[in-house]
């Protein structure tokens, strides 16, 4: 009878040190992540691919059209388009994706914040796959 007790009082004991349930926390429903916005002083920027883009394919600067404009964290100097045989510094760089189109065909640059712009990719009016920008004229149907 005393084991009894004892093994009683053991278990009493043990549950007492046990940690106490944790509160629920509950969490709000459908909240959207928050929105990552370009830099107020972007507008240069979009300027330089615009233009880029206007002499790239003879145009004039008017006949390019803005799409979007993205922040980006780049996950190195390359802006997300690393050109063969070049090294990049490995830091986050912050910067822009922007979206123009021209002549019905749309072309995405990066950017960084310091004003370096790069053509990325271009589709045409009938093709959807991104093709890598690498200084050559685009294809024409």
């Amino acid at each position: 009878m005393r084991r009894l007790a004892i093994l009683a009082l053991l278990t009493v004991l043990a549950a007492g040190c046990s940690a106490p349930s944790p509160t629920p926390i509950t969490l709000p429903e459908n909240v959207a992540p928050p929105a990552i916005m370009p830099p107020a002083d972007t507008e240069e920027i979009v300027d330089l691919a615009s233009g880029d883009l206007a002499k790239t394919l003879s145009l004039a600067p008017n006949a390019v059209e803005v799409v979007s404009v993205e922040a980006v964290d780049w996950p190195d100097a390359g802006l997300g388009c690393p050109q063969p045989g070049k090294a990049y510094a490995q830091v986050i760089t912050p910067g822009l994706r922007i979206t123009l189109q021209a002549e019905g065909w749309t072309y995405t640059y990066h950017a960084d914040l310091a004003g370096q712009v790069v053509l990325c990719a271009q589709t045409g009016p009938t093709d959807s796959t991104p093709v890598p920008a690498d200084g050559a004229e685009p294809y024409t149907y």
